[in-house]
């Protein structure tokens, strides 16, 4: 069976880049270049820009880390100097559905009352295999009340109100792999 191209939208501020970019897409048999209607968009990011998002999943191509508050609303961030190939595998990715973050863009740190501590990351996934409480207490040797606490927690610091919206967020933030 034939997968039709993902259909990409280019967007940078500097005409070259934009050219370069289209012209890396055209070339490619798993994309067709758009203007409307994209189902991604390949962006690419000026130091001191800010970001600014249609409804479309984005792929950033940036020289700088994104900040927490940006990772949730795009699918990739990806370093601006990347090579051809690495850009279209990137693209691939984020056309099939997965998040793509380069290492050595790791997300700005968070503000400390907002980083997930060792125990709070490993409840987090418990969590995200759909333990139940005494379940997760059990596989980690603590009290349910102690794992009641560390939800409480993940929940302000994650800005959630139930378990699904924690694992959600935690999945756009880069905190869980799937």
């Amino acid at each position: 069976m034939l997968i039709p191209p993902a259909r990409v939208a280019v967007q940078a501020t500097s005409s070259s880049v934009r050219r370069g970019l289209a012209a890396l897409i055209r070339a490619s048999p798993s994309f067709e270049l758009v203007d409307s209607a994209a189902e991604l968009v390949l962006l690419e990011l000026e130091p001191g820009e800010s970001l600014s998002l249609g409804a479309s999943p984005v792929l950033v191509l940036a020289g700088r880390p994104p900040l927490p508050t940006e990772l949730g609303r795009v699918r990739g961030w990806i370093p601006a100097d990347l090579d051809e190939e690495d850009i279209l595998a990137a693209l691939e990715a984020v056309a099939r559905g997965l998040i793509v973050l380069h290492p050595d863009l790791g997300a700005a740190s968070e503000p400390d009352s907002q980083t997930l501590t060792g125990r709070e990351r490993e409840l987090l996934a418990l969590l995200a295999e759909g333990l139940a409480n005494k379940e997760i207490a059990g596989r980690l040797g603590i009290s349910e009340h102690t794992v009641k606490f560390h939800l409480s927690s993940i929940f302000t610091k994650l800005d959630s109100n139930s378990r699904t919206e924690a694992v959600t967020a935690a999945i756009r933030r880069g905190l869980i792999l799937i």
